[in-house]
């Protein structure tokens, strides 16, 4: 980058927001569905006043899907995202949703959680339009407990409308916490502008914290993924599509039976930059397996440190590229440390540090084409849309969907 290019002016903080006089329709706490809807319904009837529907502190229990009509920029708020605020409670039928935002939708969910024992917890569907914009702010996503839910956040489709969540968390008791499943454009080679992007977050121990499928694309940044159970594959990539991982820890119970990260017959690129793999209650190093068909992968590690717990580690121990043909991959700029004494020590170095090995292609055009996912990934913050396009906001809202349920789902049709 030419330094002229950069802009090095001062930010200035933002102005303080004006005073808003917005009509609110307070709900009774503990109120049943039929009362919330039709505070929902009367507000729908303002239209284009941001009108503001309260749900006080209180346990609601929900036997029928509440519905947030299409083009409706109702205000839901409640007391608080926890379990001891505002708390919508799932008493309906098994597999059924708690929260319909019919899109395309202008909706804004604020402060309260969702409990879903048997069913899902959020569908905002219709909302794939150019200039469309969802945007989650500290969303909290985790399945219930024995009753794991299969997906945290789900992208299901959307090429035209960016999603972008600050501040994600969640993961434990799910067994993928974000997946982007690609629309037909992606299927075909044609992804459309729409980003998909998580900066920053914490999460617990997902079965396999992320996934891509059909020409899927994500981009994760700075989200810590911390052990809360016994798991120890993060990433299993199996279909298609782009992810890329970057400035991340990964807290895992490794073993010797499935390695940390995996792509197995996977088409596509996968990219993990600089971040520590870290195993906890085990001697075994993390390690990146690519196994199956390796003719259309393309993986790149670059700039990873390996904590490294037992003796003879090297670059072909964390990095094992098996697949037939093998895939384009790369371990670059590497290194690992450790606490053990002469598990890690360059010659005529200190103890506790050693580079790795390079392994695979360096040159530049590879190393750009992998990073340029991250590198054109948009930062940007809520604000009026285009018309009749999505423009939805989550703020601190905790979904916790239980067997067989989606906590949050995004579907570019009905």
């Amino acid at each position: 980058v030419d330094p002229a290019a950069v802009d090095t002016s001062l930010s200035t903080m933002p102005e303080t927001p004006p005073r808003r006089e917005r009509q609110v329709f307070e709900v009774p706490a503990g109120a049943d569905a039929a009362a919330i809807q039709a505070a929902i319904d009367s507000a729908a009837a303002l239209k284009g006043q941001r009108p503001v529907v309260h749900l006080p502190k209180g346990n609601y229990k929900i036997a029928q899907t509440l519905v947030v009509p299409a083009g409706c920029d109702v205000q839901l708020i409640g007391d608080g995202g926890a379990e001891t605020a505002t708390v919508l409670e799932w008493l309906g039928e098994p597999g059924s949703l708690v929260l319909h935002l019919q899109g395309p939708s202008v909706a804004t969910v604020r402060d309260l959680s969702i409990q879903a024992a048997n069913g899902n917890c959020l569908l905002v569907d219709n909302c794939d339009q150019p200039g469309g914009r969802i945007f989650g702010d500290q969303l909290n996503l985790s399945g219930m407990g024995v009753q794991r839910s299969p997906i945290g956040l789900l992208n299901n489709g959307l090429e035209q409308t960016d999603v972008l969540c600050r501040n994600l968390q969640g993961g434990a008791f799910c067994d993928t916490w974000v997946k982007a499943v690609g629309g037909g454009e992606a299927q075909a080679g044609r992804p459309g502008p729409g980003q998909f992007s998580v900066f920053c977050g914490a999460t617990g121990t997902a079965n396999a914290q992320y996934a891509v499928e059909k020409g899927g694309r994500l981009v994760v940044r700075s989200v810590y993924h911390e052990m809360s159970g016994d798991a120890p594959q993060g990433i299993l990539l199996k279909d298609s599509g782009t992810l890329v991982v970057d400035a991340t820890r990964f807290s895992y119970k490794t073993s010797l039976e499935h390695p940390l990260i995996k792509v197995d017959g996977f088409r596509g690129m996968f990219t993990l930059t600089p971040g520590l793999l870290l195993p906890v209650n085990s001697d075994v190093t993390a390690r990146v397996e690519i196994t199956g068909d390796g003719s259309e992968a393309n993986v790149l590690v670059l700039g990873n440190l390996f904590w490294v717990n037992e003796m003879g580690v090297n670059a072909d121990k964390v990095f094992l590229n098996r697949a037939q043909p093998p895939a384009k991959a790369a371990l670059l700029l590497c290194n690992m440390n450790s606490g053990k004494p002469g598990a890690a020590k360059m010659p005529g170095g200190a103890d506790g540090f050693a580079f790795l090995d390079n392994r695979g292609p360096d040159d530049e055009d590879f190393v750009l084409k992998m990073l340029k996912p991250l590198r054109e990934a948009r930062i940007w913050r809520p604000a009026a849309g285009q018309s009749g396009a999505t423009n939805v906001q989550f703020h601190r809202v905790i979904c916790t969907a239980g067997q067989n349920g989606v906590d949050l789902e995004l579907r570019a049709g009905k």
